[in-house]
């Protein structure tokens, strides 16, 4: 469960430092990635190229998590996320 929580601590860090290196460590090259409101991504090319074109419109400025959540293999994340998209300023708790 620890090395899970690290990989996720990993990925969101990512985000803030708009550093793509860490996306082949840990996804697999045919992974299909959902966002929490519904989109997929099919392949780390694609996933690679959403996070890129993100990050050159947008900023994340946090995003912590409050708890992980463990069910077996499975794990979630509930955190609270604050970004600047193309000037606008959005604030998610999930």
């Amino acid at each position: 469960m620890i090395e899970r929580e690290k990989v996720i601590e990993k990925y969101f860090q990512s985000w803030i430092h708009k550093n793509n290196s860490i996306l082949s460590q840990i996804f697999d090259p045919n992974i299909t990635y959902t966002e929490c409101y519904g989109p997929e991504y099919h392949g780390l090319a694609k996933i690679t190229k959403w996070f890129d074109d993100w990050n050159t419109r947008g900023t994340v400025l946090v995003w912590t998590i409050k708890q992980f959540i463990h069910q077996g293999s499975m794990t979630a994340v509930e955190w609270y996320f604050k970004c600047e998209y193309e000037s606008v300023f959005s604030l998610y708790i999930i």
